[in-house]
């Protein structure tokens, strides 16, 4: 008899260690489940933000491919403008050449260049200027149209000075002007564009 009683206890106890550990194990599975679930989430919402980021990606494809063929364009005419302005920068001052081409405009507009005198050089760190100053007689209107076609000179230069006085005995101006004419350091042998 005290066997059974035994037998009975020891079932007993074994039915409550059954159900504890089911229980653990029903804790433990939910716990694991409810991690996945959320780890499953957070991914599942991450792939969602990369794929609305992609999808925009794809809508603005279409608008991004025209934006690259203006700005291919765009740097296509740059370097063409580029090219052209280091044709129009030698490799020396030659201010006899420089002198001769605003001679020429001179004489084309109907202004008189009295006087010609080369100045200082300065240097940097890609070209070369020299200030040339000029002093000339004529008309206003054909002070204006030197002016103007100075700009289209085989050689680039920038007015930097401009006096204009009245005469007082002829009609006329006195014009007083300086240029920089541009040219490349020894070192430079060319106006390079990279790509």
């Amino acid at each position: 008899m005290i066997s059974n009683i035994a037998d009975e206890k020891l079932r007993g106890f074994n039915f409550w260690l059954n159900v504890a550990l089911g229980c653990v194990t029903v804790v433990l599975g939910l716990l694991v489940y409810g991690y996945l679930l959320h780890s499953f989430t957070v991914l599942n919402e991450s792939a969602r933000i990369e794929t609305r980021k992609y999808k925009e990606l794809v809508q603005q494809a279409a608008e991004i491919s025209e934006t690259r063929h203006i700005l291919a364009g765009e740097f296509a005419t740059a370097k063409q403008a580029a090219s052209a302005l280091a044709t129009r920068i030698p490799v020396a001052p030659h201010e006899s050449d420089f002198l001769h081409q605003v001679s020429k405009v001179a004489q084309e507009t109907g202004l008189e260049i009295a006087d010609y005198h080369p100045g200082t050089v300065d240097t940097y760190d890609n070209h070369c200027e020299m200030e040339v100053k000029f002093t000339a007689k004529g008309e206003y209107p054909a002070l204006c149209r030197f002016l103007d076609k100075t700009s289209d000179l085989p050689r680039l230069c920038r007015l930097v000075h401009l006096q204009v006085t009245t005469r007082q005995v002829d009609p006329g101006l006195d014009v007083d002007m300086a240029f920089k004419i541009h040219f490349q350091p020894h070192e430079v042998s060319s106006i390079r564009v990279t790509e």
